[in-house]
């Protein structure tokens, strides 16, 4: 998972923040996007006022997002 992470950081150039409040659904893997729609560390976390433009995965990123999501049981909230 550790790794996952920094590749995702290293591939992205995402913030830390941004990482730690994705969910499943801001993954599009058809368009190979993710969508950053909210920070952790926004108390509010409101979508409208911080939203960027889709991050485009990069294929190495992509098949170690989707082995990791079909290895894991997370409840979708």
């Amino acid at each position: 998972m550790d790794y996952l992470c920094f590749v995702t950081l290293a591939y992205t150039g995402m913030r830390v923040s941004e990482l730690l409040a994705l969910k499943w659904t801001d993954i599009d893997f058809t368009k190979k996007a993710i969508r950053i729609t909210k920070t952790y560390y926004n108390p509010n976390n409101v979508k409208t006022g911080y939203e960027l433009k889709p991050i485009k995965m990069k294929q190495r990123l992509l098949y170690q997002v989707l082995s990791l999501q079909t290895t894991l049981v997370i409840p979708e909230s």
